[in-house]
């Protein structure tokens, strides 16, 4: 009995070490399902008012009329510009962040924050198609700049990722920057030093990065003429949604994991 119980302790010690390294729970899955139906019901809420009150209405004619004009009077420099925002979330790119990202952050021992990026742009993709493929808005009827995604038009996937991708990373350069200024300042208190002050110290502004990224992205794909303006307010919603339903997701997985760590102890 005694050696079915050690036995069964260590099984569960492993799995333990385990979740702890993947940073996967059981709770974590559940909570990832709750936050993609939560975030999708909510799109297609707003997708629906949307058909009601602006798509075919005098605002989605305003709309359309705004796309139009700027199509009309593009210039060389803006054009550069609107390619170059737009490339910052293409499929490529965003892929390539991804694994960098991820990559480097697991060698680096910090699984549960590669896990958080992952969670938020599976999330975020998702609830696109998904709440895209229902709501089926079509695309400018305009000239477009390069060619026009096979995807509907609402909501902007490009400004969804842009939040999701680009806010992940400053949050967590911001965190683990927060968390070598704590263990400096612990280091130099026991030394007696006070040069931990500073270490891992970030400019205040870096903050804004991922907002003048999204902006710049949005500003760039009605430019284009593959988005109504309504397209990118609700992308950049869908990517605030989906950078809390990773935190959300990963909640449980930080409450567990410390619980077991505690119980262990």
């Amino acid at each position: 009995m005694k050696q079915s119980g050690t036995r069964a302790g260590s099984a569960s010690s492993a799995a333990d070490e385990v979740h702890d390294v993947a940073g996967i729970e059981p709770g974590s899955v559940r909570r990832f399902v709750t936050a993609f139906v939560a975030l999708s019901a909510g799109l297609l809420v707003v997708g629906g008012i949307g058909r009601l009150v602006v798509f075919d209405t005098a605002v989605g004619h305003a709309e359309a009329d705004l796309v139009g004009w700027i199509a009309d009077h593009r210039v060389g420099l803006l054009d550069t510009v609107a390619t170059v925002g737009s490339t910052l979330t293409d499929t490529w790119t965003v892929i390539g962040v991804l694994v960098g990202a991820v990559t480097i952050l697991v060698s680096a021992g910090h699984s549960r924050s590669a896990g958080v990026m992952l969670a938020g742009v599976a999330l975020e993709l998702s609830v696109f198609l998904t709440a895209g493929a229902i709501v089926d808005r079509g695309r400018p009827d305009v000239e477009a700049l390069h060619s026009v995604p096979a995807t509907p038009s609402f909501p902007s996937g490009h400004v969804a990722v842009a939040v999701v991708l680009y806010g992940s990373l400053v949050r967590i350069a911001s965190s683990l920057g927060e968390a070598g200024r704590t263990s400096g300042r612990t280091s130099g208190r026991t030394s007696g030093r006070t040069s931990g002050r500073t270490s891992g110290r970030s400019p205040a502004g870096v903050r804004i990065i991922p907002a003048g990224i999204t902006v710049v992205i949005a500003l760039s794909r009605v430019y284009e003429g593959v988005h109504f303006p309504t397209d990118v307010v609700a992308g950049a919603a869908l990517g605030v949604g989906a950078s809390w339903g990773a935190s959300y997701t990963a909640g449980s997985a930080d409450r567990a994991s410390l619980a077991r760590r505690e119980d262990r102890a």
